[in-house]
C-alpha cells in the first residue's frame, strides 16, 4: 500500500485497487434519517447523545443504530432521548427470517456468529427487544459489545458463539420475553 496515498484523501481511489470494488477506506458512518432506516451492513447510522444519556446511560457520543431499532419511540412517533428502541417489525423479521437484528444481513450456512443468553441462575431475564438474544455476526457483535450499554459490563459467560443455524435454535428454545 501507498501510505502518502492512504491518508491523503484526494488520492485516494474511488475504487479498491484489490477488488475492484467500491474502496473500502471510504465507508464512514452516516448520521441516522428516516431515509436510512431500512439500510443493511456496516457501519450502521447513528446518532449523536446528550450528555445526561452518556452519563445515566453509559453510553458513547455517538451511537450506531441496529438495523431492527429506531431512535424513533414507536408509541409516539417522535425521537426519545436519541437511544435506539426495538422495531417490533424488523425484531420479527430477525426471528422468523433469520438475518443479523444489528446489520439486517443474512448469514451463509455455517457461519460463526454470537448470541446473548437471556437466562441466567435467577431465571430469564427480559430486555427490549424480542430478539436481543438472537445470533449475531462476529462483527456484529463485537460492536454491540462496544456500543450497547447492556452487553458492555456482561460477563463472558453470558455470551454463546457457534453456527449460527445452532445458535438460532438455542435462542428459540430459550424463548423472548420482552420487556
Amino acid at each position: 500500500m501507498n501510505w502518502s496515498q492512504r491518508y491523503a484523501t484526494r488520492n485516494i481511489p474511488a475504487h479498491c485497487v484489490f477488488c475492484g470494488g467500491v474502496n473500502h477506506l471510504l465507508r464512514t458512518a452516516k448520521n441516522w434519517s428516516e431515509e436510512l432506516r431500512d439500510v443493511t451492513g456496516l457501519p450502521r447510522p447513528s446518532v449523536r447523545t446528550t450528555p445526561y444519556e452518556q452519563e445515566f446511560f453509559n453510553v458513547r457520543k455517538r451511537v450506531p443504530i441496529p438495523w431492527a431499532t429506531s431512535p424513533q419511540h414507536a408509541e409516539y412517533g417522535e425521537a426519545d432521548q436519541n437511544l435506539p428502541f426495538p422495531d417490533s417489525e424488523k425484531q420479527q423479521r430477525a426471528i422468523t427470517e433469520g438475518v443479523c437484528p444489528n446489520c439486517g444481513e443474512g448469514f451463509e450456512k455455517g457461519e460463526a456468529a454470537q448470541r446473548w443468553i437471556r437466562k441466567t441462575k435467577k431465571g430469564i431475564e427480559p430486555s427490549g427487544g424480542k430478539a436481543d438474544n438472537y445470533p449475531l455476526h462476529t462483527e456484529c457483535m463485537r460492536q454491540a459489545r462496544i456500543f450497547c450499554p447492556h452487553l458492555v459490563d456482561s460477563p463472558e459467560e453470558r455470551f454463546e458463539s457457534g453456527p449460527h443455524e445452532k445458535l438460532r435454535v438455542n435462542a428459540m428454545q430459550e424463548g423472548s420475553p420482552a420487556l
